[in-house]
């Protein structure tokens, strides 16, 4: 692998001498030959190379205008980081450099009048749910920051 990389040579990511040089004739010859002597298993170890960890390396500029589209037309920070596979750290990161605002967490005023008159007839906060599509954890969370007396749930110990 050394022999490999000493006649192609490496470019350091973290010196300003970026400028890689094409192999002469003499080098692809050489490296040609050498081609020829690998085994399969050193083929594919010579074949590894580690991602890179900088998102704007990773991700074209491209890429990075289309997750902030798709995060400002309603998609989840979990969705996208998962389908990019990206840390959800460094993804809020990303779109907070690309000047994406996040959307606000907890439940629109509207949406937490719904719950609470839900919730008062008689529905459990599950039931709640299903109508309104929040998790189990912001209706109620909302319900007791409004104040409204919350039932136990049924069979806890």
């Amino acid at each position: 692998m050394s022999d490999l990389s000493a006649l192609v040579g490496r470019v350091d990511r973290r010196s300003s001498n970026r400028v890689l040089l094409p192999p002469t004739p003499t080098d692809l010859a050489k490296l040609a030959a050498k081609a020829r002597k690998l085994t399969p298993m050193q083929i594919e170890e010579a074949s590894y190379v580690p991602a890179s960890r900088n998102l704007y390396r990773r991700l074209a500029p491209d890429e990075i205008k289309k997750i902030a589209r798709r995060y400002g037309g309603g998609e989840t920070i979990s969705s996208l980081s998962r389908e990019y596979e990206i840390s959800r750290q460094a993804l809020r990161k990303l779109l907070k450099t690309e000047g994406v605002l996040p959307r606000t967490r907890g439940m629109a005023p509207a949406d937490a009048d719904e719950a609470i008159k839900l919730y008062e007839s008689g529905l459990t906060i599950y039931e709640v749910i299903d109508k309104i599509g929040y998790s189990y954890g912001v209706v109620n969370r909302m319900l007791h920051k409004r104040g409204v007396n919350v039932r136990p749930r049924r069979n806890q110990g």
